[in-house]
């Protein structure tokens, strides 16, 4: 989880409540230079929150949970992984290979980036093996920058 989803997390009472403590405690301490940047932390937050929501970022939720299915599916074992995969819509697998590479981009361990590779491997043995030539298609068209289910969408 980051560090932002953490803090866009929180209700507004309690930012309220500690930054009003924060901002009594600094003022008497330092001043007014801690008040100015008390508010502008705030704005930061607020625009930051407003520039997530409108890029499509959901609160905890449905997508979170999604998040969390590729994080367990690309943790878990290849015998639990493989039957997961076949029985699979050609949907679920072009959506698991999208969200698995956004979780591959976002990764930082090497456990988690070898987990992601792994299972973008099984999901890519899988798309072969439905549709060979959509497959070919595809890669041949710049995998990387088209979107599998313009190929594999008709299976």
């Amino acid at each position: 989880m980051s560090v932002l989803r953490f803090f866009t997390g929180i209700s507004w009472w309690a930012w309220t409540t500690m930054l009003g403590v924060a901002m009594l405690m600094l003022v008497l301490g330092l001043g007014w230079f801690p008040l100015f940047v008390v508010i502008v932390g705030w704005l930061l937050v607020v625009l930051l929150r407003d520039e997530n929501e409108a890029a499509g970022h959901q609160r905890p939720g449905r997508q979170a949970e999604d998040e969390a299915g590729i994080t367990l599916l690309a943790g878990a074992p290849p015998h639990v992984v493989k039957p997961a995969i076949a029985r699979a819509s050609n949907e679920q697998l072009c959506e698991i290979w999208q969200r698995s590479g956004v979780e591959l981009r976002q990764a930082y361990l090497p456990a988690t980036i070898a987990a992601h590779a792994d299972l973008r491997h099984m999901v890519l043995d899988e798309m072969q093996r439905r549709d060979p030539e959509a497959f070919d298609r595809w890669l041949a068209d710049r995998p990387h920058q088209c979107d599998p289910r313009t190929y594999l969408g008709s299976l």
